[in-house]
Formats: structure tokens, C-alpha cells, sequence
């Protein structure tokens, strides 16, 4: 009778040998962790010390390998951010700076990706411009056209595009009672003449 392995994973195995090998030939053998003795308490790294990747993703992970990884196969894994360790403070470039968009809204946006986007997925984002003013045809234009202090995208004009000076347009919307006349995208969401309210 052959002797049993006394490495780690042999000790651990309460299944008997012909649950993993075969009775003709001792490899291939196949391999279930649920076979082990103790692993509802072990954590991975226990025996798998060795091969935890050191990448910056995994080095920051302080969730068990199980949170990912399925114990049959490594791949495919799941990913949530919540299981980092230190979020807080980091921005989303520090990890994904390869991913980071150059197009016109993002390359000019001073804001934090979480702003606009949630941890667990990118799409869908929760800013659309087309709720506050549509970027179609003339008014395609880049972020800084019309947001002029970077630190504050919530600050718009429109006279760096339209002829009119701001005395011109003040008078001409006091002649019609309009006094919030600096707030453009209130009446001219899709920057044609616009209905106007009493209370605007």
C-alpha cells in the first residue's frame, strides 16, 4: 500500500485517494476544494501563499480570494470596488489612467469620475447634457466655450458664442418682464427663441 503525502494539501484531504487519482495511474488527478477537511475555515492564501498575484489591484484587495474567484476556477471573476481597501481619497485615474477618456467632455471635466459614474459599473453615467441644454448643431461646441471657470461647471455663458452684449440682451428681455436673463438654457434649452414663464 503506497504512503500517503504528508505535504499540506494530502494532510487536508478527508475524501480517499480515488476521489482525485485514478486506480491504473497516479496522474492526471483531478482536484475539488470541497474535498478538503477544513476549508470552510481556511482562507485561500493559506496554501496559495505563493501565488497570490502582486499587481496594484490585488495588493489593494482586502477581501478573500472567494469574493472574486469561484474555488473550481479562477476565471471568469466578479469585481465590485467596495472590496479595496482604501478607496477613499483615490482617484478612479490612479488605477485607470489607460482607460481615461481624451474626448471633449471628459478631457476638460475637473470632476471626479464617481460624480458622474458608480463604482460597480461605468455605464449607465448619470450626467446627460441634453437635460440641461442639447450639443446639436451650432452648439457643438467644446466644454470651455461655454464654461468658462473649470472649477465650476454649474457657471455657463453664452455670449462667447452669440453677437449680442449684455446690455443689448438685458434690455431686450426687461421689455418682456424677464429678469433671470443670465440663466440662458432656462427658456432656450435648445438655444431657439424660448417660451418664458412670469415667475423666470
Amino acid at each position: 500500500r503506497a504512503q500517503k503525502p504528508q505535504d499540506r494539501l494530502h494532510l487536508n484531504v478527508s475524501a480517499s485517494c480515488a476521489a482525485c487519482h485514478g486506480t491504473i495511474k497516479w496522474k492526471p488527478a483531478t482536484f475539488d476544494h470541497r474535498k478538503l477537511t477544513a476549508s470552510s475555515g481556511k482562507e485561500c492564501l493559506s496554501c496559495h501563499k505563493a501565488q497570490k498575484p502582486q499587481d496594484r489591484l490585488h495588493l489593494n484587495v482586502s477581501a478573500s480570494c472567494a469574493a472574486c474567484h469561484g474555488t473550481i476556477k479562477w476565471k471568469p471573476a466578479t469585481f465590485d470596488h467596495r472590496k479595496l481597501t482604501a478607496l477613499s481619497g483615490k482617484e478612479c485615474i490612479s488605477c485607470h489612467r489607460a482607460d481615461q477618456p481624451n474626448d471633449n467632455l471628459h478631457s476638460q471635466s475637473v470632476a471626479s469620475c464617481g460624480t458622474c459614474h458608480s463604482t460597480g459599473r461605468w455605464e449607465p453615467a448619470t450626467f446627460n447634457h441634453s437635460r440641461y441644454f442639447s450639443l446639436d448643431g451650432d452648439h457643438s461646441a467644446s466644454c470651455k466655450t461655454c464654461h468658462t471657470d473649470p472649477a465650476n461647471y454649474k457657471k455657463y455663458t453664452c455670449y462667447n458664442c452669440h453677437e449680442h452684449t449684455l446690455s443689448n440682451i438685458a434690455a431686450e428681455h426687461r421689455e418682456e418682464g424677464i429678469s433671470n436673463y443670465q440663466n440662458c438654457v432656462t427658456c432656450h434649452r435648445n438655444g431657439t427663441e424660448g417660451s418664458w414663464r412670469e415667475d423666470d
